[in-house]
C-alpha cells in the first residue's frame, strides 16, 4: 500500500475546503444551504420593516423595564426597636431624618388594636412629610424608661430635638393636625442611655421578667435571648478554660545508680 505523502494531503485538505465554500454553509438543522440561497435570505431579511426604538427621555418612561419607582420615605408605618430606636429617628439629635410620630403600644391592648388602622392611614397621608413609627412597649422596655411611657397607647412627636406628647381624640385629623403644628409645650429629648445604664436597666428587666415567670407568666422575648445568650456565653467559657490547661505531667522516674 502506497503511503500518501505531504503534498498530495494538503492537496486533498484543498479540494475538500474548495467544495465547502462552493456549497455554503450549513443550517441549524444540519442541511447545506447554497451561497445563493443564503443571499437571498439575507436580502430578505434587510426588506422587513423594523419597529422604531423608544426614547425614554422623550416619553417619560426612563429606566430599565419593569423597573418599580423608589418608596416615599415615611410612607409606611416604621417598627422601631431598643436597638435601632436612635439611629432611625435621631431623636435626641434631630439631625437629618425629620419629625417623628411615634406609638408606643401593647400587644394585649384592645385601644392599641383599634388604633392601627387609622395609624397605618395616618403613616400614608403623612409619607414624605413625617414619619410614623411604633414601639412595642413590652419587649422594648429601654425605650419605654427613657420616655416615660406608663400607659397605652401613648404617641409621642419627636420634632429638632424636643419631645411632644400627644393628648387629644385619637382620630385622624387630629393627629394630622398635631403632626402639622406641634402647639403643645415640649421637653428636650432624653439622650440614649450610656452602657452602663442600659445594662443595668437590661438586668433590671430581666429580674423582673423572671419574677413573673413564678406566677404563671411567660418571660418576655428580650428575657429568653438574654437568658439564652448567657448560657452559651457559660459553656464557650467552660470549653475554652478546659481545653487551654496543659495535660498533667507524670511524674518525672529517675534513673537509679549503682
Amino acid at each position: 500500500m502506497k503511503v500518501i505523502g505531504r503534498k498530495s494531503m494538503r492537496c486533498v485538505m484543498a479540494a475538500l475546503g474548495l467544495l465547502v465554500l462552493s456549497i455554503g454553509p450549513i443550517s441549524p438543522k444540519g442541511s447545506f444551504v447554497t451561497a445563493e440561497a443564503a443571499d437571498g435570505a439575507a436580502a430578505a431579511a434587510a426588506e422587513i420593516p423594523q419597529e422604531p426604538k423608544v426614547d425614554a427621555d422623550e416619553d417619560g418612561m426612563g429606566g430599565a423595564e419593569g423597573e418599580e419607582e423608589p418608596a416615599i420615605p415615611g410612607a409606611t408605618v416604621q417598627v422601631l426597636t431598643d436597638g435601632d430606636f436612635e439611629r432611625i429617628t435621631q431623636a435626641s439629635t434631630g439631625a437629618t431624618t425629620g419629625d417623628w410620630f411615634v406609638e408606643f403600644y401593647a400587644p394585649w391592648c384592645g385601644h392599641c388594636r383599634k388604633l392601627d388602622g387609622t395609624w397605618t392611614e395616618l403613616a400614608e397621608k403623612l409619607g414624605g412629610e413625617v414619619n410614623v413609627g411604633k414601639v412595642d412597649a413590652t419587649a422594648n422596655r429601654g425605650l419605654v424608661k427613657r420616655f416615660g411611657v406608663k400607659g397605652f397607647p401613648t404617641l409621642l412627636f419627636f420634632s429638632h430635638g424636643n419631645l411632644h406628647k400627644f393628648a387629644g381624640p385619637r382620630k385622624l385629623d387630629s393627629f394630622i393636625e398635631f403632626g402639622g403644628f406641634k402647639k403643645t409645650d415640649s421637653v428636650p429629648v432624653p439622650g440614649p442611655p450610656s452602657l452602663a445604664g442600659g445594662l443595668k436597666g437590661l438586668l433590671t428587666s430581666v429580674l423582673k421578667d423572671l419574677e413573673g415567670v413564678k406566677d404563671g407568666k411567660m418571660p418576655s422575648q428580650m428575657t429568653i435571648m438574654v437568658l439564652v445568650g448567657s448560657l452559651l456565653l457559660l459553656l464557650v467559657l467552660f470549653a475554652t478554660t478546659t481545653l487551654s490547661k496543659p495535660p498533667p505531667q507524670a511524674p518525672s522516674k529517675r534513673a537509679k545508680t549503682d
